[in-house]
């Protein structure tokens, strides 16, 4: 969405007072959703051969290696 010649109302739109200056609605994609969800972790896996065990992951309990 473009709004032209109304940069100073969008900017009163997202500071935290709670008031809408530009009054328009926008959709949210899944991408943009996917943001705001509370996963906190992430496993990456690499097959490697020559790995050090380094620990266990306190959220997952998947080992930690390095």
């Amino acid at each position: 969405m473009r709004l032209s010649f109304q940069q100073e109302n969008a900017l009163q739109g997202v500071l935290p007072v709670g008031k809408d200056a530009i009054c328009t609605d926008r959709q949210l994609k899944t991408s943009g959703v996917a943001i705001l969800l509370p996963f906190n972790t992430k496993e990456l896996f690499q097959k490697r051969r020559e790995a050090l065990y380094y620990g266990t992951n306190a959220l997952t309990g998947y080992p930690i290696m390095l």
